[in-house]
């Protein structure tokens, strides 16, 4: 979990974040939330590609699942 000042010093979006009205205990609770449900995520993502990779003329597929960071 990374620190408020931190977060605004690599991100650079202090003002555009308080425009939004998210407080900072809201955005840990997202990431909090996030995290929790990150291995779910990836096991639909492998599910998808398995199904995917199975159907007819598919040479491959591939999937990431966003790191928490790109996504605050």
């Amino acid at each position: 979990m990374i620190d408020q000042q931190a977060f605004f010093r690599k991100n650079k979006n202090q003002e555009m974040f308080y425009q939004l009205g998210i407080s900072w205990d809201t955005l840990m609770d997202i990431e909090e939330d996030y995290n929790s449900k990150l291995d779910d995520f990836k096991k639909i993502a492998a599910n998808y590609v398995n199904e995917i990779g199975n159907l007819a003329h598919v040479h491959s597929v591939k999937f990431r699942i966003k790191d928490i960071e790109q996504i605050k």
